[in-house]
């Protein structure tokens, strides 16, 4: 079974996404759930922007996002040379 997160723009499963995001928007990272904390915004991408976070959360000054992709890009090269070498 393939997973359905790889049909997020398909127009044949536009009325799943829709209910799906109708059950997840309550739970959205967003300022007004955060309640005024200043935490760091992590996320393990692919983004979908003002979906699962805000996009103004996104590129917020508290966003290690970036940064967390660039350690798994790095992580993930280790990996792959450590393999090669075995």
């Amino acid at each position: 079974m393939k997973a359905v997160g790889q049909y997020f723009q398909n127009i044949d499963y536009h009325e799943e996404k829709n209910r799906r995001i109708q059950v997840m928007m309550p739970f959205q990272n967003n300022k007004k759930n955060l309640g005024g904390y200043s935490s760091y915004i992590m996320h393990d991408m692919p983004i979908h922007p003002d979906f699962e976070i805000e996009e103004d959360l996104i590129e917020s000054e508290n966003s290690i996002i970036y940064q967390q992709a660039e350690n798994r890009m790095h992580v993930q090269k280790s990996l792959l040379l450590h393999l090669l070498e075995t």
